[in-house]
């Protein structure tokens, strides 16, 4: 249903007046001065009508949408943070020693993870299969849980404790699968910030934070932002993922408790005491902004918005991040208030992965929301290659873009590739998101409904020869590797400098790879290459 109200203030005459429409059938019947009428529909659109008492003239009504359904209670007392797990449609969050598990379709409760400890921080790896969780605990370690999806399972991660460290605190994952975390002190001062790669089991000390210190990764998965807690300074960095490294940092001269960055990690926002403060890429403050009172935020991974809950209102605003015009605002039915100087408050903010709906922590528990916002959507195309990138993919060449939603591009590269003396063949191409799958050709069509990765599979064009004994005397055995769709000739000289000449032509391509048998002769000194064509 929609609604709405038509006020009489006529307050120059006094006088009864009524709206009728011709366009949309209602008719008010006469009303009194500083009166209203309240209309309650199912249509929206604009209309015209006219004032049928006092008859000062006509008008046009428009009527919107009244907005989206009230956010839902998901009660959680004990709740630090959450994440959402689209594949599965449940909501985590961190409760004490357990993970709860909330479905939405159903809005039912699920059989918890049963960890211990002092839950706080959880995240969930690009591939939707593994949850991290941080823990607020320690002895002569501090340590992360690790939960497989797939089976249930769980299992502890530990590290050695530095001085002082009394427990975890956040996760980011990167789009690489490996997590960063932040630690406590018992007290106040720095602790080790880890790197940890749940498939190959390593750990890395990036970092020496200070305890309590909050990250956000990037929609894109490129990006992991950091912002320092408890100093005064309010340091915050950014984190490239691909070069596992630092490489900006600033400060806002104010206590940090909370931050995020957008999808391209373009914009950066950090909630502190003394505001809420957004930077672009190069850390320059934004100043134009217009946005004050923010608790938490979360970028839409896919559109140009920002959404925030504000201290002392009960709103979620959403801001476009091209002119921070206002894109509506959400009840969520919680005064908000400012956390002090710690996160895993009132107002940590999550979005799904298609950013549809919003998670919110309020007193009691997370409330979500289906915003129902109709905003342009991009996605990011990443093209690769592996080992390396070789070849020159067309029409767009290896790199990053962010393209419309539902873009369809089809992307070849050549078969072959020679570089810095070295040929190389394209074996095929595998991918994530929207190019999910494999493939054996060297040309694929993705149609972009999601973040994703296009690699091109490359293979050394390497000929090895033996000997092998025959009845009519002995021959020399080339092989190399082989892909469809081309053919090969095998170039032979008897020595470097005469030159390279035809031996056979026209082979046929026989995947994965091509052998040939050639008789020795009475010369068995030979040199042999191969072509592709």
């Amino acid at each position: 249903m929609t609604a709405c109200n038509w006020w009489n203030d006529d307050d120059v005459f006094f006088e009864d007046h009524s709206t009728h429409s011709f366009t949309y059938a209602w008719n008010s019947g006469p009303v009194p001065y500083n009166s209203g009428v309240y209309l309650d529909t199912t249509k929206t659109g604009t209309y015209t009508y006219t004032d049928d008492v006092g008859f000062s003239g006509s008008g046009t009504l428009v009527i919107k949408p009244s907005g989206p359904p009230p956010p839902t209670l998901i009660s959680a007392p004990s709740r630090k943070d959450m994440v959402y797990d689209q594949a599965r449609d449940i909501i985590y969050i961190t409760s004490g020693t357990q993970v709860l598990r909330y479905q939405l379709g159903s809005d039912s409760f699920q059989t918890p993870f049963q960890l211990s400890g002092s839950l706080m921080g959880i995240d969930i790896s690009p591939d939707g299969n593994t949850l991290m969780v941080a823990d607020s605990s320690a002895d002569t370690n501090v340590w992360v849980h690790l939960i497989n999806l797939n089976t249930g399972q769980t299992n502890r991660v530990n590290f050695p404790a530095a001085f002082y460290e009394s427990g975890t605190y956040a996760i980011a994952f990167g789009g690489d699968g490996a997590a960063l975390i932040t630690s406590r002190f018992a007290g106040s001062g720095w602790v080790p910030m880890r790197r940890y790669d749940p498939v190959s089991g390593l750990t890395t000390t990036v970092a020496s934070p200070r305890h309590d210190s909050m990250i956000s990764p990037s929609g894109d998965g490129t990006t992991v932002f950091l912002a320092e807690n408890d100093i005064s300074s309010g340091p915050f960095s950014r984190y490239d993922v691909a070069s596992r490294a630092f490489t900006r940092s600033g400060g806002d001269g104010t206590f940090n408790y909370e931050c995020a960055v957008s999808r391209d990690a373009s914009l950066y926002v950090v909630m502190a005491t003394g505001g809420t403060f957004i930077y672009d890429s190069n850390f320059t403050r934004l100043t134009t902004t217009g946005i004050s009172g923010a608790i938490g935020a979360a970028f839409h991974p896919s559109a140009d918005a920002v959404f925030l809950p504000i201290a002392g209102t009960t709103y979620v605003r959403a801001y476009s991040t091209i002119d921070w015009s206002l894109l509506g605002q959400f009840n969520f039915q919680y005064t908000f208030s400012a956390p002090g100087i710690q996160a895993f408050n009132n107002g940590r903010t999550r979005i799904s992965p298609d950013g549809q709906i919003l998670f919110v922590t309020v007193s009691g528990g997370v409330r979500y929301l289906r915003h129902g916002l109709n905003l342009p959507l991009t996605h990011r195309l990443l093209i690769a290659g592996s080992p390396k990138a070789y070849g020159t993919p067309s029409p767009i060449p290896y790199g990053s873009y962010w393209l419309s939603h539902g873009t369809n591009i089809s992307i070849s590269v050549p078969s072959f590739a020679a570089t810095n003396g070295a040929a190389f063949l394209c074996t095929g191409w595998s991918g994530t998101g929207s190019a999910a799958g494999s493939g054996t050709g060297t040309s694929a069509n993705v149609t972009l409904m999601a973040n994703s990765t296009l690699t091109w599979n490359w293979t050394p064009m390497v000929v090895s020869a033996n000997v092998i004994s025959q009845p009519g005397g002995k021959q020399i055995v080339l092989q190399w590797p082989s892909i469809p769709g081309v053919t090969f000739d095998i170039l032979r000289a008897s020595d470097l400098q005469s030159g390279f000449a035809p031996l056979v032509t026209d082979i046929a391509a026989t995947p994965p790879a091509n052998v040939y048998q050639i008789p020795i002769g009475s010369n068995p000194r030979a040199f042999y290459k191969v072509r592709v064509k």
